[in-house]
C-alpha cells in the first residue's frame, strides 16, 4: 500500500508544474461527418473539419487545418504566423495571410483564395 501511495505523489508532483507553468499546448480541434463550426485557440492547433460544409477558424498560432470533405471556408489569416491549409475534396474557400515580408499560408486543394481579412477600424 506504502508504493502505490509514493507513486502518485511523485505523479502528482510532476504533473502540477507543469500544468500549472504557462506551458503552451496546442489544441487538436476535430468535426463531425456533418456541417461544423470550427474556431482555433491563440496557440498553433490541428483541426481536422472531416466531411460537410465546414467553417474553420485557425485562430493565433502556426495551425494545421484540413477541411476534409465538403465545401469548406477556412480563414487561416489570423495573425501572421504560417499556416498550412489542406482543404480537401469538394469546392472550398481559404481566406490566408498576404504578407510579402511575413510567412506565408501554406494551401493545397483549396479551389478558391479569398481576399484576406481585414478588420474594419
Amino acid at each position: 500500500m506504502r508504493r502505490r501511495f509514493a507513486v502518485i505523489l511523485v505523479a502528482v508532483s510532476v504533473l502540477i508544474p507543469t500544468l500549472g507553468g504557462g506551458a503552451a499546448l496546442a489544441a487538436t480541434l476535430i468535426g463531425t461527418g456533418g456541417p461544423d463550426r470550427i474556431v482555433g485557440s491563440v496557440r498553433a492547433d490541428w483541426i481536422d473539419g472531416r466531411a460537410g460544409d465546414d467553417r474553420i477558424s485557425g485562430g493565433g498560432g502556426e495551425d494545421r487545418i484540413q477541411g476534409g470533405p465538403g465545401n469548406d471556408l477556412v480563414r487561416a489569416n489570423d495573425d501572421w504566423s504560417r499556416d498550412y491549409v489542406d482543404c480537401g475534396p469538394g469546392f472550398d474557400t481559404v481566406s490566408a495571410d498576404p504578407g510579402s515580408s511575413s510567412p506565408r499560408d501554406l494551401y493545397v486543394d483549396c479551389e478558391f483564395r479569398s481576399a484576406p481579412y481585414q478588420p474594419t477600424p
